[in-house]
């Protein structure tokens, strides 16, 4: 097995990555129609490889491209540090955020309201860009992890950089992961490219339609949107042998972090995603764990929704983590969580993505993306020459399409601060040019 303890999804995609036709076929007008995906499933490896890229700027994401009776080497993601950040979403360099769930405290037989303290809900800002800031500092205080093992104790050899291809969030992994099968409005991205000392920090930004989602909001959805932090409160405890409290302010700038250090085929990895819980078990071990909420499956289309789009994300966001177990609190359509079922991880992807999805086409598809941006990212932040790449996903093409910045945008796409370059230089005692043109708001003073 070659990516970790998790059994090897043999199963094949029966739907070959095609599109149902569509029931409007026929007419005459097919103007209106949407995108329609074109079968690739009897190409050869050779055709396929020159299909992916059909103009050089684009990478084509159709299912069957993809399609792989064996699953691409993936290393076992290894937890390297965690953080937490504090309800002013300051920098914790400690676990203080970790909650703990209790199972049968929890299944006790309580319904939950997921309605309750929505007028005394403290959200985070959602207007004001993270980027990878939070992902930064851990590295700038604990540098010594990601330092290259010299064997021979050279000291000639000198380190000059952080040792890792790709620096990200597990969000971003994600999107990309799911690119292949999940709704294609809904999962539209968009991400900046910038290397620095030969690794790759990835960061999301808006897309168009994400924008335009965020501002015809209505308030209903809204609320709904508050459903998976009240349940979080209702189930989790602060300490090991507590009792949650449901009565008090959800609070979502407070979370905890995960950083782990994974490889995928020829690329190092290295990206963190928050955690829900952490539960010990009955031998006496713990174990992080996921929740989420959903509606009950109470007929053949909610079903259907939930093993196709639901828990595709659910298990790629434990899977890239090492969670082993996923909760899902079933809710009615007044927020009511009557009924709580676990779920293993490793289980999934042959269980519910059986004749849903196929995880083979996931990673692939990830792969080849990856190998596509190490293409065409060749020069360093402290070039001159380099700039910033854009990288989008474009529902109505299906292709995901690159284009460098321009010198206008570099203030919206250059995301790594200075505190960050100005670390590194001083740390890694190198010659740096003019790194502050590549960092952001560098006419401003950035505080670390």
């Amino acid at each position: 097995m070659n990516y970790g303890d998790y059994p090897h999804p043999t199963h094949q995609n029966k739907f070959g990555g095609k599109v149902p036709p569509n029931r409007h076929w026929n007419r005459q007008d097919k103007s209106h129609q949407p995108y329609q995906r074109k079968s690739f499933e009897h190409k050869t490896k050779y055709e396929k490889d020159q299909l992916k890229h059909p103009t050089a700027n684009t990478l084509e994401t159709n299912c069957s491209l993809y399609t792989s009776s064996a699953f691409p080497y993936f290393r076992h993601p290894r937890e390297i540090g965690s953080f937490s950040m504090d309800e002013n979403r300051e920098y914790l360099n400690n676990r203080s955020q970790l909650r703990y769930y209790n199972e049968a405290q929890a299944k006790s037989g309580t319904c939950y309201d997921l309605k309750e303290g929505y007028d005394t809900f403290i959200s985070k800002d959602e207007n004001y860009k993270e980027y990878l800031d939070s992902l930064l500092q851990f590295i700038t205080l604990n540098v010594e992890k990601f330092k290259a093992v010299n064997p021979l104790n050279d000291k000639s050899q000198k380190e000059t950089d952080i040792c890792t291809d790709f620096v990200c969030w597990r969000g971003l992994l994600t999107k990309i992961l799911g690119t292949p099968y999940l709704d294609r409005q809904q999962n539209s991205w968009k991400l900046a490219v910038i290397k620095y000392r030969n690794s790759y920090y990835m960061c999301e930004y808006d897309t168009e339609e994400r924008k335009r989602e965020a501002e015809n909001m209505t308030e209903k959805h809204k609320a709904m949107s508050y459903w998976g932090w009240k349940f979080e409160n209702c189930v989790l405890s602060d300490t090991e042998d507590g009792v949650p409290n449901a009565e008090e302010p959800v609070n979502n700038n407070l979370s905890f972090v995960s950083v782990v250090r994974s490889r995928l085929e020829n690329h190092s990895l290295v990206y963190g995603g928050e955690v829900d819980g952490y539960e010990k078990k009955p031998d006496g071990s713990c174990q992080y764990i996921e929740l989420k909420t959903n509606l009950a499956l109470k007929n053949i289309h909610v079903e259907k929704g939930f093993k196709r789009v639901k828990q595709l994300k659910n298990w790629l966001q434990s899977f890239l983590l090492n969670i082993p177990k996923i909760v899902v609190g079933f809710r009615d359509d007044n927020g009511i969580v009557d009924n709580l079922e676990s779920f293993e991880t490793s289980k999934i992807p042959t269980i519910h993505g059986k004749n849903f999805w196929d995880a083979c086409v996931c990673f692939n598809y990830l792969k080849e993306f990856l190998d596509w941006v190490k293409s065409i990212v060749t020069h360093d932040a402290d070039e001159i020459i380099s700039m910033p790449y854009v990288f989008e996903f474009v529902p109505h093409t299906g292709r995901t399409h690159y284009r460098k910045c321009s010198e206008e945008e570099m203030s919206q796409y250059c995301f790594i601060p200075k505190w960050y370059f100005e670390f590194v230089e001083n740390h890694f005692k190198s010659d740096g040019t003019n790194l502050l043109k590549y960092s952001r708001n560098y006419q401003e003073n950035d505080q670390s």
